[in-house]
Formats: structure tokens, C-alpha cells, sequence
């Protein structure tokens, strides 16, 4: 199933993107583009649509949560790649043949930012994932429910109590002797 981007997708990939996609060419497809290579938790858009294994599919992608969004603008950062001129097909290739897509290694860029001083210096998917993480950073900083949850954080970062409550199992404390 092939579909247009919502109107509401559309306000989210411009507040980004600008008019540098033409928006009405772009489709969205529930289903994998390459069923061997693509599993349920890896969308595509090597060639100006994006492919959103059922998993990953969402209707409406500007209704969705963030970490969804998080996926649509970095997909959506491959359609603007695309857009530009950018053979994703052949630089997803070399990107694979050099290994980078085994442990996610190609998506790392936080340990490169000192030495790149361009945003082309960097691979077509740490590009897509530096705009999501800008997005969810424009779009999460003020967030209401985010700076109720950081609050306890926020007044003080060294109180024990804000480590994950999944840490306390008494057996392997006593095991181990921790205190």
C-alpha cells in the first residue's frame, strides 16, 4: 500500500526540510522494499519512498510518538538526500560492503563531531540521524512532560532514588555483596 504523506506529515517534514522536497511526490509504502535485508525493525527509502515494515507504520506519522517521528524525519532525511541528487541505493552499498551497517556502526557520529567540521563530511545515515536528533531535541526541550520527568533530575542529578527502579533485585545484590 503506497499512500501520499499526510498533510500533518507534511508541516512536520517542511518545519525541517523547508521547500527543499517537492512533498506531493513523496510516498509512503507499509511494506518492506527488500524482505531479505529489510526486517521488521529497519525502514528503507533508497529511491524517493519511503518502505515502513508493518511494525514501523504509522498512518500518520505526525500523530505519533516521538521516537516515530524520530524515524519519519530521519527517513524523510533520506528522501531529501535523494531529492538533492544523492544515490542512496549505491552509498547504502558501500556503506554495507565496508561493514557499517552490522552493530548500527555507520549510524555512530557523536565520537566524530570534534573532527568533522561539515555536515558533509558525514555518511548519508549519521546525516539522517543528526536532523532526527536535532528534531526531537527542537521539539522535546520545552515539552511539558519532559521537564516533569527530568524535574527530580534537574533539582539533583546525584540522588541514587532517579536510577532505573529495574536495578533492585535483592538476589544478585546479596550475590554479589553490593550494598
Amino acid at each position: 500500500m503506497f499512500r501520499p504523506l499526510t498533510p500533518a506529515e507534511t508541516e512536520l517534514a517542511r518545519s525541517v526540510f523547508g521547500h527543499s522536497i517537492d512533498y506531493p511526490r513523496v510516498r509512503v509504502h507499509r511494506g518492506r522494499l527488500i524482505p531479505l535485508l529489510q526486517n521488521g525493525r529497519v525502514a528503507m527509502s533508497p529511491f524517493g519512498t519511503m518502505h515502513f515494515p508493518p511494525s514501523l507504520y504509522r498512518s500518520d506519522f505526525a500523530a505519533a510518538d516521538i521516537s516515530a517521528q524520530h524515524l519519519f524525519i530521519h527517513e524523510m532525511t533520506h528522501i531529501w538526500q535523494h531529492a538533492l541528487g544523492l544515490k542512496l541505493w549505491l552509498d547504502g552499498s558501500i556503506l554495507a560492503c565496508k561493514g557499517g551497517y552490522k552493530n548500527n556502526i555507520c549510524y555512530r557520529y557523536h565520537s566524530q563531531l570534534a573532527q568533522h567540521h561539515t555536515f558533509s563530511q558525514f555518511n548519508m545515515e549519521q546525516q539522517a540521524d543528526i536532523i532526527a536528533d536535532y528534531f526531537v531535541f527542537r521539539h522535546t526541550r520545552n515539552h511539558p512532560q519532559i521537564q516533569k520527568i527530568l524535574a527530580d533530575f534537574s533539582a539533583n542529578p546525584a540522588n541514587r532514588a532517579l536510577l532505573p527502579a529495574h536495578t533492585d533485585f535483592p538476589a544478585v545484590s546479596r550475590l554479589f555483596a553490593i550494598p
